[in-house]
């Protein structure tokens, strides 16, 4: 109490000025640290462990909280220096978890993630903010798949998809202008778990306790990947470079299907209901856009799943594809040339004979 009231005395009487406190909060946020990583690395007891993250934990709140403090309470930093502070607190946090475990990661991360909130600029540079994350998610996945912290990747993994589809809300709501490298960012995300399932040797044995946390980070990556392209795809009006980053995601997912197929027979059917929409709800008449791209990823999966339904032991599942993928092409085409186009002849007639 005598602490508490000295300390009221000094901010009243001004001997603690706001600068004094900022750099005291700093010294204060890095001696907890450094607290809890020498007890996270001299001492084997739990007990103590949990001390050591818990003090590295409010060391790092400290950090994040004068980083904050800099720049909105206090104005003694600039937006740019403020956002690179936090950076760095995270990139402490990160390292500080390799010794103090997954709740200190966890606290980093949650800050990485909220930083470009907190220390946003105003205008809407959405290429350096995904730029940013998607170099969060690659380290968050690189120290979650090292460590076995699912839970940590799966929420990384949401994070990175809450920004995405915060930033596609604001476009459709009017808030924001521009949607300059979201397609390319989610196309990064699934293109890292492909690179991690593709890497992985196949006889790895997990922990039974792994198996459903990574069977909902490969539904929520796949999932959550295809259905923001294709609505990335739709309020870009089907340009050719967002049809291209598109056909992309769902081919990759079909071959992640192929190679991986056991853990990834679903990824095949959801990529061709995501091209089977995407086919269904164009609304450009272009001869590139309405037939040659949706009837060249739809032959493609024909094929595929043919060939996959001579080679593999889930005969039915790949001939279901195939067959699927066949019959449903000029069906879609012709909903979408009389319902969605309408009016344009974008082809004669005749050419529904032909197909």
């Amino acid at each position: 109490m005598a602490g508490f009231y000295m300390i009221k005395y000094s901010i009243e009487s001004g001997w603690l000025t706001p600068l004094v406190r900022l750099w005291l909060t700093v010294v204060f946020g890095g001696l907890l640290c450094g607290a809890g990583f020498v007890i996270g690395v001299k001492s084997s007891m739990a007990a103590n462990q949990r001390i050591g993250q818990a003090l590295a934990g409010a060391g790092i709140a400290c950090l994040y909280f004068a980083a904050y403090a800099a720049v909105h309470m206090h104005g003694y930093v600039s937006l740019g220096l403020g956002f690179v502070a936090m950076v760095l607190v995270t990139v402490l946090a990160v390292l500080l978890s390799l010794k103090n475990g997954a709740p200190i990661a966890m606290m980093g991360l949650v800050g990485g993630f909220l930083t470009p909130w907190l220390m946003s600029t105003g205008p809407n540079d959405t290429v350096m903010l995904f730029g940013y994350l998607f170099l969060l998610f690659c380290g968050a996945q690189f120290l979650c798949v090292c460590r076995g912290w699912w839970a940590l990747l799966l929420g990384s993994l949401a994070g990175v998809y809450l920004w995405s589809a915060a930033v596609i809300v604001g476009n459709v709501c009017g808030h924001l202008d521009q949607l300059a490298g979201v397609l390319i960012f989610v196309v990064g995300v699934c293109g890292v778990n492909a690179v991690w399932v593709l890497l992985a040797k196949k006889d790895t044995v997990l922990d039974a306790s792994a198996l459903p946390w990574l069977t909902v980070i490969r539904w929520l990556t796949w999932g959550g990947g295809l259905v923001q392209g294709l609505v990335l795809v739709l309020i870009g009006g089907f340009a050719a470079v967002d049809m291209a980053l598109f056909s992309v995601l769902s081919v990759g997912a079909l071959l992640l299907a192929v190679l991986r197929e056991d853990d990834f027979i679903w990824a095949a059917w959801l990529a061709l209901g995501a091209v089977a929409a995407g086919t269904l709800a164009s609304i450009d008449s272009a001869m590139l856009s309405c037939l040659i791209a949706p009837l060249g990823l739809l032959s493609l999966f024909f094929v595929l799943g043919h060939w996959r339904g001579l080679v593999s032991g889930r005969v039915l599942t790949w001939r279901a594809l195939s067959v699927t993928a066949a019959l449903s092409a000029v069906p879609l085409l012709y909903a979408n040339q009389e319902w969605v186009v309408g009016g344009v002849a974008v082809f004669h007639r005749s050419a529904w004979l032909w197909l």
